[in-house]
C-alpha cells in the first residue's frame, strides 16, 4: 500500500528560506506511516500569501535532516532547558514572534552585568 496518502500542511504566509515547513511535513508523514504501515513518497506545502502549492519529496536526505531534528529536540526536552532566543530574518515570518519576543533577548545585558560585579569583586 504506497502513496495513498498525500498530507498537505496549510500555511498562512509566505515560503521560508529553510526546510523548517519541509521537516515539519515529513515529521508528519513519518507519523502517518508509522500509525498506518504504509510508505508516504510525497507531501505538499500550501502558502495562503502567495496561493502556491509546493510539492515536497520525501527523499533520504530529507528524512534523515528530520530525524536529525526530532533527535535534538528530544535532547533538549530531556536536558530541560530552554534555549534563548536568536533573533533574525527567519523571525519575520514566525507565527510565536510574539510570545518569544526574541528582540528583547537582544537588549538583556543582566548576564554581563552580573559577570562585571563578579569581576569587580574579585579585582578589589
Amino acid at each position: 500500500m504506497s502513496g495513498c496518502l498525500k498530507p498537505v500542511e496549510y500555511k498562512r504566509g509566505n515560503p521560508k528560506s529553510g526546510d523548517w515547513d519541509k521537516i515539519q511535513l515529513c515529521a508528519q508523514a513519518m507519523c502517518l506511516e508509522e500509525m498506518r504501515g504504509i510508505h508516504i513518497d510525497e507531501g505538499a506545502l500550501w502558502y495562503g500569501q502567495t496561493r502556491h502549492r509546493e510539492s515536497v519529496l520525501f527523499d533520504e536526505t530529507l528524512r534523515r535532516r528530520t530525524l536529525t531534528v526530532i533527535d535534538e529536540v528530544r535532547q533538549l526536552l530531556q536536558s530541560g532547558d530552554t534555549p534563548p532566543p536568536h533573533y533574525g530574518k527567519h523571525c519575520q515570518s514566525c507565527s510565536l514572534a510574539d510570545e518569544c519576543q526574541p528582540k528583547l533577548m537582544q537588549k538583556d545585558k543582566s548576564a554581563a552585568y552580573v559577570a562585571a560585579l563578579y569581576q569587580e569583586a574579585e579585582d578589589a
